[in-house]
């Protein structure tokens, strides 16, 4: 009789356990999202690809000028990211946080809502607040 019970809680836990699982919030930001800003006379396009193993890619600026390879998390909607590598013009450089200068930042923290298709990011990094509207282009 005992051993049945114990047979019984073993196929319950083998049932609930896959469907908890099943249950866990998916990331909402996996995807490439764009964004183009006009900047006077000039307009480019801005755009991150987040994926579901924290790395994200970022390009843009006139003709894809800039690239970044980076790392991120998410705490509820703050999103801290970190910068591990770099192309400008064509000059790759790797980036190593604990080699930056005292004073450098070692990573930017921004407040983050996704709403259907629609990203915003905001960040008061420099002291003033930016807000940036990006539409999602694919999903991973």
């Amino acid at each position: 009789m005992l051993q049945q019970r114990w047979v019984r809680a073993g196929m319950c836990i083998g049932l609930i356990v896959p469907v908890l699982a099943g249950c866990s919030k998916p990331n909402p930001l996996i995807g490439k999202w764009q964004m183009t800003q006009n900047m006077g006379i000039m307009s480019f396009t801005v755009t991150r690809e987040f994926k579901d193993d924290g790395t994200e890619t970022m390009s843009g600026g006139p003709a894809g000028a800039m690239s970044s390879q980076m790392t991120y998390k998410m705490d509820g909607n703050t999103l801290t990211e970190s910068v591990t590598q770099m192309t400008i013009g064509g000059n790759t450089m790797k980036v190593d946080a604990a080699n930056l200068p005292a004073n450098a930042p070692k990573s930017l923290t921004e407040t983050f809502a996704v709403d259907g298709d629609k990203l915003t990011l905001t960040s008061a990094t420099t002291g003033v607040q930016t807000v940036q509207n990006y539409t999602r282009v694919t999903t991973q």
